[in-house]
């Protein structure tokens, strides 16, 4: 594998990677970068310089390699690394790291084999289930949407009561995983079948939603 970009994220890929036992080696265009040593000190190997990327790539075997992650600061930098390395190699797995999420769409929709993710973009799932609140039970990155997973008490008064998971469903944006009814409260039934039971209070349901789906749940 080989990584670009030797700073506080492209340091933990290559020692993560590293301590599978798979071999990497690692490009920087900066001599001074920080994650110089501490590849080195693991004896991964260093390629320094501001000689042609394609060059370097060539230097550091791309065609041999299985995957290339690109993630330095600067988006140009790591669109240009995946671009040379398909260009040499067109079967290599590549990663881009690129801070506008638009330009990191419009990468992973038109570049076959690639996966380009944007900081804002792997931050989403957290602030969105802080935003949510303590229902949120966890997130999923899917492709490039966020999907939470949360845990909601049908309470008396509320959007949920009287309502069946039909009706919860219909908009979108709402997928019920189960439902743990009142009177059994031990047991969560998943692929709930019966769709036009209404909630009651003291009914439990699970569901996969997203923020905009959930907002219009607990409302």
């Amino acid at each position: 594998m080989i990584v670009v970009g030797l700073g506080n994220v492209g340091t933990r890929v290559a020692t993560l990677v590293h301590g599978t036992g798979l071999p990497v080696v690692c490009l920087e265009r900066d001599p001074q970068a920080r994650g110089i040593a501490a590849a080195r000190a693991l004896g991964i190997p260093v390629l320094i310089g501001e000689g042609p990327l394609e060059a370097q790539l060539k230097q550091a075997r791309v065609k041999h390699a299985r995957a290339v992650v690109a993630v330095t600061s600067d988006d140009a930098a790591n669109l240009e690394a995946a671009l040379e390395a398909r260009a040499v190699r067109p079967e290599v797995r590549i990663v881009v790291r690129l801070f506008d999420d638009d330009f990191a769409h419009h990468v992973y929709a038109t570049l076959g084999n690639v996966a380009s993710r944007s900081v804002s973009y792997l931050a989403a799932p957290a602030f969105a289930a802080a935003l949510m609140g303590r229902e949120v039970l966890g997130t999923l990155s899917v492709f490039r949407h966020v999907l939470l997973i949360a845990e909601l008490t049908v309470e008396e008064g509320t959007g949920l009561d009287g309502r069946n998971t039909g009706d919860l469903e219909g908009p979108g944006g709402v997928r019920v995983l189960a439902v743990r009814l009142h009177r059994r409260p031990q047991d969560y039934q998943w692929n709930f079948a019966d769709r036009s039971r209404r909630l009651v209070p003291g009914d439990r349901i699970v569901i996969a939603a997203t923020r905009s789906g959930l907002a219009r749940v607990i409302q």
